[in-house]
């Protein structure tokens, strides 16, 4: 935390973590971006890139993540640029890995034109911007096939499976 907050201070990201699963990453952005909520006054914002099959869609759906409408007449990063500018917010770019060049230009644009904004991004491969620092996050545990049931639940692993299951059907316990 410590090491973070001094890094969005000095405007250092994107954090680019390339070797863990999209569920690791996942779980870990946004359990920063719930810690980091009161670290950047305009807020912290998430955008999942999973679902992008088109370049262009990238910097839109970033937009749309921020709540910005189109504005006729101008670019979408000209867009974001105005609307940010000096705000300080956290922008969460989750699963990067498959449009990691579009990701990296936009990236680059608005940190020249928009210098309040610290970048989180999470993809399997580096960004390869200047002065990104990338972090390897472990994978979740998984309990021994021998483990109890109670200890199969403190596993990582199975602690997500369970909050996904209920999330489709309440009654799974």
């Amino acid at each position: 935390d410590i090491l973070l907050g001094a890094q969005a201070q000095a405007g250092l990201l994107p954090v680019c973590d390339h070797y863990s699963g999209v569920e690791v990453r996942m779980r870990k952005s946004l359990a920063l971006q719930a810690e980091m909520t009161d670290e950047f006054g305009e807020g912290v914002w998430y955008a999942d890139l999973a679902p992008i099959s088109q370049p262009d869609l990238v910097t839109v759906t970033v937009a749309r993540a921020l709540g910005l409408p189109d504005q006729p007449g101008a670019s979408t990063a000209d867009t974001l640029v105005r609307f940010i500018g000096d705000r300080p917010m956290l922008v969460v770019l989750d699963n990067c890995e498959h449009r990691v060049n579009v990701v990296a230009g936009l990236v680059q644009a608005l940190r020249d034109g928009a210098p309040g904004m610290t970048w989180l991004a999470t993809s399997q491969t580096p960004l390869q911007l200047h002065a990104e620092q990338s972090y390897r996050l472990g994978t979740l545990e998984v309990p021994e096939p021998s483990a109890s049931l109670d200890a199969a639940r403190r596993c990582g692993a199975i602690a997500l499976l369970e909050q996904r299951a209920r999330v489709v059907d309440q009654r799974f316990a």
